[in-house]
C-alpha cells in the first residue's frame, strides 16, 4: 500500500479546503443526460436506483450500494427514475488553486472490492486502464477500500450539518445560510473529520495528492495570474493580464492550461457561471437582474447560456430542477 506524501504543516496550511455541500435525497432531474457541466470533487453513494457518469471519455456506471468518487472538472450523468443520494461535494486547491487530488478519481466502488470501471458499450471491466491496473497492484500489497466506513462518517457530517432531517435536497444544501461562529466552527469541524476518513479511502485506493508547486519564496505566475483573474469584474469575459507580468496572453494561457487543464477565458467563464448558479439558487434577484450583473444585455441570451452550461433553464434550476451529485 502506498504511504503517503509528507511535507511541512506550514504546506499543507496553505490549503483552500472547504467543503460545499452534504445532502441525502431524491434526484430530480431522472432518465436523461445532464449537459456537460464543472463539478468539484466530491462521493455519492447511491441508496436508491442507480446512475451513469460520462468522464475522462469513459461511461462508468453506478449501481445501488456503490459509491461514485467525483474528479474536480467536466462530466455528464444520468439517472435512473428514482434514484436516492447521499452526496458531499468540496474543494481542495493548492494556492496556485490547482486541486490537490485529481489523478486516479472517476471511479465507482463498492464495499470491500475493486473499484473498476465499467462502460457502457463493454459492460465489463476494463483492465487495460493504467489506473485500475495501479489499484489491481496496491490491493494485491493488501489495500482494500472499506467504502462502510466512508459511508458512515458521510451519514454523521449529514447528521451534524442538518441535524433532524431525514432528507435534504441539493438546491437547500447549497443555499446561502449565516451562523454564529461557534455554529460555523462546528460545522467546520464535522467536514475536517469526514475528510480526514475520505483521504483514508483515497490512500487505500492508490490515490495520492498532487504535489505542490514549488514557489521559490514567491508567488508563482499561475497564482499571480489567478489571483488577477479573480479580481475581474464578472461581466468581464475577455481575459486581460496583470500589470508587468512578463507573458503574452498566447503564452499564459498555455500556462494555466498546463496546470489548470482550463483557459484564461475558461477561468472567467466558470466563475461567472459558479456566480450565476449562487444567485438563481438564493432566489434574492429578479432572473433579470442576475443576468446584468453578469454583464447579458437581455435576461433571454442568459437563460440561453445558463441552459447551456449547466444543462437546464435558471428558472428550473431555481425550482430545484438540477442537481450536482
Amino acid at each position: 500500500m502506498p504511504l503517503p506524501p509528507e511535507i511541512t504543516a506550514d504546506a499543507w496550511r496553505s490549503l483552500r479546503c472547504e467543503w460545499l455541500w452534504v445532502y441525502r435525497g431524491a434526484v430530480p432531474v431522472c432518465g436523461v443526460w445532464s449537459a456537460e457541466i464543472p463539478v468539484p470533487a466530491g462521493v455519492f453513494f447511491v441508496e436508491q436506483g442507480s446512475g451513469r457518469i460520462r468522464a475522462d471519455g469513459k461511461e462508468i456506471m453506478v449501481k445501488r450500494g456503490e459509491a461514485f468518487f467525483s474528479a474536480p472538472g467536466p462530466r455528464q450523468h444520468w439517472f435512473a427514475p428514482g434514484t436516492r443520494l447521499l452526496s458531499v461535494g468540496f474543494r481542495c486547491l493548492w494556492p496556485d488553486e490547482r486541486p490537490v487530488f485529481r489523478a486516479g478519481l472517476n471511479f465507482a466502488g463498492k464495499d470491500g472490492t475493486k473499484p473498476l470501471k465499467r462502460t457502457a458499450e463493454a459492460g465489463t471491466p476494463q483492465s487495460s486502464d493504467p489506473e485500475n491496473e495501479s489499484l489491481r497492484r496496491s490491493i494485491l500489497c493488501g489495500g482494500m477500500i472499506h467504502l462502510s466506513q466512508l459511508r458512515t462518517a458521510t451519514l454523521e457530517l449529514f447528521r451534524r450539518v442538518h441535524r433532524g432531517r431525514k432528507a435534504v435536497t441539493f438546491r437547500e444544501a447549497v443555499k446561502p445560510m449565516t451562523h454564529a461562529l461557534a455554529g460555523w466552527s462546528a460545522r467546520e469541524a464535522a467536514f475536517q473529520s469526514w475528510f480526514a476518513v475520505w483521504c483514508e479511502v483515497m490512500r487505500k485506493h492508490g490515490t495520492s495528492p498532487e504535489p505542490q508547486t514549488a514557489t521559490k519564496g514567491r508567488r508563482s505566475r499561475v497564482e499571480q495570474l489567478i489571483a488577477w483573474l479573480d479580481t475581474r469584474p464578472l461581466d468581464q469575459t475577455t481575459p486581460t493580464l496583470p500589470p508587468g507580468f512578463g507573458l503574452g496572453l498566447r503564452r499564459a494561457d498555455q500556462l494555466l492550461q498546463q496546470h489548470l487543464g482550463t483557459s484564461l477565458r475558461g477561468h472567467l467563464e466558470r466563475r461567472r457561471l459558479d456566480a450565476a448558479r449562487e444567485r438563481v439558487l438564493a432566489g434574492e434577484s429578479t432572473l433579470k437582474q442576475i443576468a446584468f450583473e453578469l454583464g447579458f444585455r437581455h435576461a433571454s441570451h442568459f437563460t440561453a447560456w445558463f441552459r447551456r452550461q449547466v444543462g437546464v433553464s435558471p428558472s428550473v434550476y431555481r425550482a430545484g430542477g438540477s442537481e450536482a451529485a
